[in-house]
C-alpha cells in the first residue's frame, strides 16, 4: 500500500558488504564494496592507525569498537550518487589513500547513518621454537620470507632479534596463551603465542659391551648424558670407565 511503499522509500540503507576482505597484501590495492540506498551524498574518511599504540593500551587485535572521537582523518573525499531513493545500489569504493602498508579504519557517513571497517595492508606471520634461552620466533612476511628487521612486543616490553634474525622471549613464570604485536616498518601484526614455563629434567643411559663385564675389573662404556630445559633436548655422549 502507499504508507509501505513511502516508508520503503524513506528507508536509509548503508553498509559495507560482508565479502569484503579483511586483509590485503602489502603492494595490493584497497577497494571495498558497499550497499546505499537513500544517501545522495556519501562521506568517506580514512583513518591511518597506530598499532603499536592501541595494543600497548588494550592488548588486543584493532577492531571497529575504536573511538574517533578527537582524530582527524588522514583522508577525505565526497561521492554524490543520482539514483532514486528506493533503490538500493551496491558501490565499488576505491582507497587510493591506504597506498601504503599499514591499519587503517574507513568511515562512511551518510544521511545521519555510518558504516565502519577495519582493513590491515600487509601482515606478518611468525614460527616458533623452544630453546635453552626460551621461545625462539622468527618472523616472516606475506611472501614466507624472513624478516630480520622484525620486532615482538608482549604486553609493554619489546624484544629485538639477534644476530640470526630470532627473537628471543624468556620462559615465562605465568604460562599462557598471550597476545604478541609483530612488527616489522609499516606493518603490524597481532599475534598470540603459547608462552611456557621453564623446566629441566636430567637422565643418564649407559651402553655396555656384554663381553666386557667381568667380575672385579673396570669395564668401559658409553655414556648418554641427555639435558632437557624447556623441551629443548641437548645430548651429549661420553666415554667412561665403570667399575
Amino acid at each position: 500500500g502507499p504508507a509501505r511503499a513511502a516508508a520503503l522509500r524513506e528507508q536509509i540503507e548503508l553498509a559495507w558488504c560482508v565479502h569484503n576482505p579483511a586483509r590485503f597484501a602489502a603492494d595490493e590495492p584497497i577497494a571495498l564494496e558497499a550497499d546505499v540506498k537513500n544517501v545522495g551524498e556519501l562521506l568517506v574518511k580514512v583513518f591511518r592507525i597506530d598499532p603499536l599504540a592501541y595494543f600497548q593500551h588494550h592488548r588486543r587485535d584493532l577492531d571497529a569498537s575504536l573511538d574517533l572521537d578527537g582524530l582527524a582523518a588522514s583522508h577525505e573525499q565526497v561521492l554524490r550518487y543520482p539514483e532514486p531513493a528506493i533503490r538500493r545500489v551496491r558501490r565499488r569504493i576505491e582507497l587510493p589513500a591506504c597506498a601504503r602498508p599499514g591499519t587503517y579504519v574507513i568511515d562512511l557517513i551518510g544521511n545521519g547513518t555510518s558504516s565502519r571497517a577495519v582493513v590491515h595492508k600487509g601482515r606478518l606471520r611468525h614460527v616458533m621454537r623452544t630453546g635453552a634461552a626460551g621461545h625462539v620466533i622468527t618472523i616472516f612476511d606475506d611472501d614466507a620470507r624472513p624478516r630480520p628487521d622484525a620486532r615482538a612486543w608482549i604486553g609493554d616490553r619489546e624484544y629485538v632479534p639477534d644476530e640470526r634474525g630470532a627473537v628471543v622471549v624468556p620462559f615465562s613464570t605465568s604460562p599462557s596463551r598471550t597476545p604478541m604485536l609483530l612488527s616489522a616498518g609499516d606493518v603490524a601484526t597481532v599475534a598470540y603465542v603459547e608462552l611456557v614455563a621453564e623446566t629441566s629434567e636430567l637422565g643418564l643411559a649407559l651402553a655396555l659391551d656384554r663381553q666386557g663385564l667381568t667380575a672385579g675389573r673396570t669395564a668401559r662404556a658409553i655414556a648418554r648424558l641427555a639435558l632437557a630445559i624447556g623441551g629443548a633436548l641437548k645430548l651429549v655422549n661420553k666415554d667412561v670407565a665403570v667399575a
